[in-house]
């Protein structure tokens, strides 16, 4: 398994929108859409193992000493291993420690903003929109 920005010289915007939990249809207008927009590939960490993207984490900065991680898709086959979690996390966590960024905040479903919980992001199971709150070491 290999962390790592995304490349959009050799990585596919079919492959990277294919990650998310959309339909098909969804998933081909995301990759049009990512198509006419300028990526910033440090924006983009991915996972890759045997030569295909597994996972993606994208980053929204404006420049604030917060960001917003406006998605985070694994592949449903690797959903749920520790390991690549931890290391998503922890490249996460040292991609936004070179920004200088704080805190970063993201929206999950209840049932991971309860497995996000262990990793120093905050939860309020009352609240039901999820907003976390996470600041990297």
């Amino acid at each position: 398994m290999k962390i790592r920005y995304f490349d959009p010289e050799s990585d596919s915007v079919d492959e990277l929108s294919e990650l998310n939990a959309w339909g098909a249809d969804m998933q081909k207008a995301y990759a049009n859409a990512l198509r006419r927009r300028l990526l910033i590939p440090n924006n983009l960490i991915v996972a890759e193992d045997g030569g295909k993207l597994v996972a993606l984490v994208m980053i929204m900065d404006g420049g604030f000493p917060f960001a917003i991680v406006d998605g985070i898709f694994i592949r449903p086959e690797y959903r749920g291993k520790a390991e690549l979690h931890d290391e998503l996390l922890r490249a996460l966590d040292a991609e936004l420690k070179l920004r200088g960024i704080a805190f970063i905040f993201t929206h999950a479903k209840p049932t991971l903003a309860r497995a996000l919980r262990p990793k120093r992001f905050n939860y309020d199971p009352d609240v039901t929109f999820h907003l976390l709150a996470h600041v990297p070491e």
